[in-house]
């Protein structure tokens, strides 16, 4: 995640929680902080580890649970089910972003489909304007399936 898309994540955050007339606490801005800093997708306990380790600072289940749901709300964070659970990844502000998110590991790469970006920044919806977009295409990937195998044939 670019520092950019840190700075536009805060300032949304910022303007909502001012035009809101909502507390601005600094437990907000660390878990926002540490969502955009995670690389691929994360659970509540690992975010609430993250916080922990990096930071040093405990916050509350509620704390965590409630400001995650403001920022899904908000679209600064994503909210995939990944084998029955929730997972959450941060939201990045490009023109078209195409992804692949493997089912097991919860490991998120970016693809580059130019075609796909191309059709998708060309199609022209009613009554609507888009922004950007993102596919994402769920699966298992290479060093999953591997392991998957492996555990098959020691079985």
């Amino acid at each position: 995640m670019t520092e950019k898309d840190r700075e536009t994540a805060r300032g949304i955050l910022t303007r909502y929680l001012q035009e809101g007339n909502h507390r601005k606490t600094p437990e907000r801005y660390a878990i926002l902080e540490a969502a955009y800093r995670t690389q691929g997708l994360f659970s509540m306990e690992e975010l609430s580890r993250q916080l922990e380790v990096q930071g040093g600072l405990v916050v509350s289940r509620a704390t965590l649970y409630s400001t995650v749901k403001l920022l899904v709300a908000l679209g600064l964070l994503v909210k995939h089910h990944v084998q029955g659970y929730a997972r959450y990844a941060a939201v990045q502000k490009k023109k078209g972003c195409c992804q692949q998110i493997c089912t097991v590991c919860g490991k998120v790469k970016d693809l580059n489909m130019s075609e796909m970006t191309t059709f998708f920044e060309d199609i022209r919806i009613n009554r609507f304007r888009k922004e950007s977009f993102t596919l994402q295409i769920y699966g298992i990937c290479s060093a999953c399936q591997a392991r998957q195998t492996r555990r098959k044939t020691q079985d």
